[in-house]
């Protein structure tokens, strides 16, 4: 997969943060690729809008490819939605072989372990929030906030 994408990491990339039509970030180099990124627990699927979304991007920004990437799965009529609109999909499987490939000596356990969180605030209070028990966020003013949420969130 590597010998496929490695060109990638020498294109410009360009976050969309205002009228994207469908498209999270734009690659350009020899081929440009429309992206769509989703974060969502594995437990959540991807949804047939996204191929419809990043499928409208590729003609608008007239991309080469369209792809969607998630750290989730598809269902299965996203992925034949994908095969029919010619749009790639990465999984959560096939994202963590890409980055095994570009960076083999990073598991993602190891970088599960030695990645510090951005400092979050609590939407309560404003106060810190902070790991409890290692399950979940919590606020660090807690007898005076109740705040919690899913560590994931």
């Amino acid at each position: 997969m590597y010998n496929r994408y490695h060109s990638l990491f020498f294109m410009t990339f360009y976050d969309l943060s205002l009228d994207k039509f469908g498209a999270d970030l734009i690659m350009e180099g020899q081929q440009n690729i429309v992206i769509q990124a989703k974060r969502y627990g594995s437990k959540n699927r991807v949804s047939l809008s996204a191929v419809q979304e990043i499928y409208k991007a590729q003609a608008y920004y007239k991309a080469d490819e369209a792809w969607v990437i998630t750290n989730s799965f598809f269902t299965k009529s996203e992925r034949a939605l994908g095969e029919a609109c010619n749009v790639q999909l990465f999984d959560r499987k096939a994202l963590q072989e890409l980055i095994l490939e570009v960076n083999p000596t990073d598991t993602a356990k190891k970088v599960y372990q030695e990645a510090e969180p951005e400092p979050r605030k609590c939407p309560t209070c404003g106060k810190s929030l902070v790991v409890r028990q290692g399950k979940m966020n919590g606020c660090s003013s807690f007898s005076q906030c109740r705040h919690a949420e899913a560590i994931n969130k």
